[in-house]
C-alpha cells in the first residue's frame, strides 16, 4: 500500500499541507470510518445525499494521521492536519495516478459489457502460479475504487489485475489514464448501460477509450465476436499488438466444443493446447472468459501446464454463478446483474445442466436498457421453453414481461412484487431434487433471497 510523507501526498495531489509536520508519514488510504486502520490518509468524498468532510474528526479519533479537505469548506475548526485541496475524488484519483507511475509491475486491465469479474479472477488464480499478484477487491471498479485499488498495491506484487468499469462516456478514460495498463482486456460488449449510452456503437467506443491509457508497447485483447468491436479497432490503427478471441473461426484464437458439466465447464483450444480444459466454474459463458486469462497467461510466458494448474483452483467472486447447495436444491447465485446477454448466458446454463433436475427459473428485472426495456423482457421470455425450464418466477416491474403465457400456466409461473411470498413459494423446492437460477439486477438486491433460503438449513 500507499506509505509517504505528508509533504509528498499534498505534493502528488497538488494540494497544501496545514496543521501537520511535513515529515510524517500516512500508511494505506480510507474513505469509510467503518474500516479505518492506524497511519490511514482518510479521504472524504462528497456524494449527492452525503458529504463525508463530518466524519473527518471520528476518522482522526479512529487512527488516521491525515486527512484531505476541500478548501472551500470552512476548516477554522479542524486543528488536526489537512491537506487542503480542489476536489478531493479528483485529489484521490490525482494520488493514484501518481501511485501508479511509481510502480514496476505490470498492469492488466479488465472491461467489458460482461465477464470483467469472472476474467479478473480467472486470470489472477493462473497468474498466481507463477507470480505475486493482486486484483480488484470484489467489485471497486469504478471512479472510486479503482484509485483505492491501486493505492493498495504492494510494490513487492509483480502483477496486478485491475477491473475497470463504466456506466456513461469518460469514464472509462478516467480509469485508464490512472491504471496505465501493460495489457488491455475488452471481454464483451452487450446491451448493459443502453439507457445513458443510446446504442451499440457508442458502447463500443465507450470501452475503447481503455486505450487511452494502455502503453504504447502493449496489448490488446478484445472479443472479436462482437464484428462492430472488430471493425473500429481495425479502423483505428492503433500501434499496440491486437489480438483476438471468441468462438468464430476468424479470431486468432478460437475456442470451441464447450460443455456443461453439473459443476464445471470443459472446452478446447486448439491453437495453444491439445488437451481439453476443465474449469470448476458454472456457465458456457466462463469458456469465453477463461480463454482471455489463458491468452494473457501464455502472452506472459508462462506454459501451459501451470495455466492449467491455476485454473484447478479457480473461485468465482460471489453473486457471479455461485453454487449454493440447500438441503436436494441446487441455487445458481447470479444476483449481482441482469442484462440481455448474461441473462441468456445463463439460462443456457440452466438448461444445460442434467435433466433430471427439476429446473426453476427466479428472474428480476433488467434496468438501465432505455426505450426498449419492455422489449427486451419479452424476447427473453418468448426463449424460455417450459419443457427444458419448468417454472418461472419473476420479481420487480419489468420482469412480468419474461413469462410469456402462451407456453406458461399459473401453477408453472407467477409475477411477484413481494419478496417473502417469493420466498414461501420457492421454499417448497429446496425439498426436491431442483436446481434454481437467481438473477436479477443488482439493485433488486436477489440475492437476500438466496441468504434466506440458506437459513432453512439451520
Amino acid at each position: 500500500m500507499i506509505k509517504k510523507k505528508f509533504s509528498e501526498v499534498a505534493e502528488m495531489c497538488n494540494g497544501t499541507l496545514i496543521n501537520g509536520r511535513s515529515n510524517l508519514i500516512i500508511k494505506g488510504v480510507s474513505i469509510d470510518t467503518r474500516n479505518i486502520q492506524r497511519g490511514n490518509l482518510f479521504i472524504p468524498i462528497v456524494g449527492e445525499r452525503f458529504d463525508a468532510h463530518a466524519f473527518v474528526p471520528e476518522a482522526i479519533a479512529k487512527g488516521a494521521v491525515l486527512s484531505l479537505w476541500n478548501k472551500k469548506n470552512d476548516y477554522s475548526c479542524i486543528s488536526t492536519p489537512l491537506i487542503l485541496v480542489d476536489d478531493t475524488l479528483l485529489a484521490l484519483q490525482q494520488l493514484a495516478s501518481r501511485y501508479r507511475d511509481e510502480l514496476r509491475l505490470l498492469v492488466i486491465g479488465i472491461t467489458g459489457s460482461n465477464g470483467k469479474t469472472s476474467t479478473k479472477d480467472i486470470l489472477s488464480e493462473i497468474l498466481s502460479m507463477n507470480y505475486r499478484v493482486q486484483k480488484t477487491i470484489g467489485n471497486l471498479n469504478n471512479e472510486i475504487g479503482v484509485p483505492l485499488t491501486l493505492l493498495s498495491l504492494n510494490k513487492r506484487s509483480d502483477i496486478a489485475v485491475i477491473e475497470m468499469g463504466m456506466s456513461e462516456k469518460g469514464e472509462i478514460r478516467t480509469l485508464t489514464q490512472m491504471v496505465k495498463p501493460d495489457v488491455a482486456i475488452i471481454t464483451s460488449i452487450g446491451k448493459a448501460h443502453f439507457a445513458n449510452l443510446g446504442s451499440e456503437e457508442a458502447i463500443v467506443m465507450a470501452k475503447l477509450e481503455i486505450l487511452e491509457g494502455l502503453k504504447k508497447d502493449g496489448l490488446l485483447l478484445i472479443n472479436g465476436d462482437n464484428q462492430l468491436l472488430k471493425d473500429n479497432v481495425h479502423c483505428m490503427k492503433i500501434s499496440q499488438d491486437v489480438i483476438t478471441f471468441g468462438q468464430k473461426c476468424s479470431n486468432y484464437y478460437n475456442y470451441s466444443n464447450v460443455i456443461q458439466n453439473k459443476y464445471s465447464i470443459e472446452f478446447n483450444l486448439d491453437k495453444l493446447t491439445s488437451q481439453t480444459i476443465i474449469v470448476p466454474v458454472l456457465g458456457i459463458h466462463q469458456a469465453s472468459n477463461t480463454s482471455a486469462a489463458i491468452i494473457v497467461a501464455r502472452y506472459l510466458g508462462m506454459n501451459m501446464r501451470d495455466i492449467l494448474r491455476g485454473i484447478e483452483n479457480v473461485r468465482i467472486s460471489q453473486k457471479r454463478n455461485e453454487v449454493i447447495q440447500v438441503k436436494q436444491c441446487t441455487i445458481i447465485n447470479d444476483s449481482y446483474k441482469s442484462n440481455p446477454e448474461s441473462l441468456m448466458a445463463s439460462l443456457a446454463t440452466l438448461v444445460k445442466l442434467p435433466s433430471n433436475f427439476i429446473k426453476v427459473a427466479v428472474l428480476g428485472d433488467m434496468r438501465d436498457l432505455g426505450v426498449d426495456e419492455i422489449l427486451y423482457h419479452k424476447e427473453i421470455g418468448e426463449s424460455i421453453d417450459p419443457e427444458k425450464i419448468q417454472y418461472l418466477y419473476t420479481f420487480g416491474d419489468n420482469s412480468k414481461f419474461f413469462i410469456n403465457t402462451k407456453v406458461y400456466d399459473s401453477n408453472h409461473s407467477k409475477h411477484f412484487k413481494n419478496m417473502d411470498e417469493l420466498e414461501n413459494t420457492l421454499k417448497s423446492f429446496i425439498n426436491t431434487d431442483s436446481v434454481m437460477l437467481i438473477k436479477g439486477a443488482h439493485c433488486l438486491n436477489m440475492n437476500k433471497i438466496v441468504e434466506d433460503l440458506r437459513k432453512e438449513v439451520i
